[in-house]
């Protein structure tokens, strides 16, 4: 999914494979909280968010996430 296409909803993504920031924490070992410093730090994009506002993360993400961490 492009970062700048229609905001699905949170099922319809998670149909078509994404993550919300829970599951893309449990799966890369890295916090949410993290996540969301790393996201305000310019470390990692802007996720593409639902229309609610939940964050989504594709598996390159989240793989980019597990790698990115530091010990």
């Amino acid at each position: 999914m492009a970062r700048n296409a229609i905001r699905p909803e949170l099922a319809e993504a998670r149909e078509q494979g994404f993550h919300n920031i829970g599951e893309a924490a449990r799966l890369s070992g890295v916090s949410a909280k993290m996540i969301r410093h790393y996201e305000s730090i310019g470390l990692i994009p802007e996720a593409v968010r639902t229309l609610a506002g939940y964050r989504l993360y594709g598996d390159a993400d989240v793989h980019r996430l597990g790698t990115s961490r530091c010990c």
